[in-house]
């Protein structure tokens, strides 16, 4: 297995890891949507400077899982705001099995604009975002060395503390993420009921140096 930044081109590999690992993450709206919304999603972020996406590969050059985030949440949704109607065009399939996503896609699209008062992700500063191992693959050992390569190069880009969300039910992430070093910054509940928290990394106290022992 060897860990490299993700390129543009890896949009179809990734789209489909999420799209098969999807019932092992969060039950919101991206565990919903169809393969092809994914892809067009990961070709838009993985074009984007302020993306940083990290992939683990295996020994014939698949991928086996990808930790994403953004440097500048703002700068993210701005650019996810150009290619509103791609985006839309792309959901179509999926709101039709499932009608209920287009008030959510639209409630979710207002929190990024701050016009809505439903909350759902960080909009503000530094934001990893999503943290998937392909369920076909069993060297899960990876997943954890992965994740804190994501953030180690997240802190050599010059952030020193960044946050992300993860649902309460998904204890498994909360766990992790407490033993990882993670802090609890705040709570809220999703339109859905959801209880959510909101976490963070101090990047600087997680990769210092401890001194050497003579």
């Amino acid at each position: 297995m060897r860990l490299r930044i993700a390129k543009p081109s890896d949009s179809a590999s990734i789209a489909e890891i999420h799209y098969l690992s999807r019932d092992k993450l969060t039950k919101g709206f991206f565990s919903h949507v169809s393969k092809y919304f994914l892809y067009q999603y990961y070709n838009i972020v993985l074009n984007d400077p302020n993306t940083v996406v990290v992939c683990a590969e295996d020994s014939d050059g698949e991928i086996a899982g990808f930790a994403s985030g953004t440097l500048d949440s703002e700068k993210q949704y701005a650019n996810l705001r150009k290619y509103k109607f791609r985006l839309a065009i792309a959901l179509i399939p999926s709101i039709a099995t499932s009608p209920r996503l287009l008030y959510e896609a639209i409630f979710r699209y207002l929190s990024t604009q701050k016009k809505g008062e439903k909350k759902y992700v960080s909009i503000y500063g530094p934001r990893t975002e999503f943290w998937v191992w392909d369920a076909r693959n069993k060297s899960t050992i990876w997943a954890g060395v992965l994740n804190n390569t994501h953030l180690h190069i997240l802190l050599l880009l010059g952030v020193k503390k960044i946050r992300f969300e993860v649902d309460a039910q998904n204890q498994s992430v909360v766990k992790f993420s407490e033993r990882n070093g993670a802090e609890f910054i705040s709570r809220f509940i999703l339109p859905d009921g959801r209880e959510r928290f909101i976490m963070q990394y101090d990047l600087v106290k997680k990769f210092r140096r401890k001194p050497r022992e003579n």
